[in-house]
């Protein structure tokens, strides 16, 4: 499965993600879910708090904004708060192989082999 945690598009859209196997141009955008206005916040939120950690860690104030630097980031730590039996609660619209949407409030290291 592909997870994509952009508001518009079930394909990555700004992070560096695994590539859904469909470009924007396939789909027809007004057909796809969206992340609720709740999900959007919790995401912004992570991202929030990410950032923060990487300016604090990198005694860096002035860092710029930079998705791929705060995704990775985040992943990792997600990743290992797993490994301690914590899961982090980071919504998103999954696509799977034929194209099929539906929501997601989890990760699922398990089937994704991570």
């Amino acid at each position: 499965m592909t997870t994509c945690r952009s508001k518009n598009h079930g394909c990555g859209g700004g992070r560096k993600l695994s590539p859904c196997g469909t470009s924007k141009e396939e789909y027809n955008i007004s057909d796809q879910l969206e992340l609720t206005n709740a999900m959007a916040e919790r995401n912004d939120e992570i991202d929030n708090a990410v950032f923060d950690c990487i300016t604090s860690l990198a005694e860096s104030p002035v860092m710029e904004w930079d998705m791929e630097i705060i995704g990775n980031v985040t992943d990792s730590i997600k990743h290992t708060l797993y490994q301690h039996g914590v899961r982090v609660r980071h919504p998103a619209v999954v696509t799977d192989r034929d194209g099929n949407q539906s929501y997601s409030e989890y990760d699922d290291y398990e089937t994704e082999g991570a």
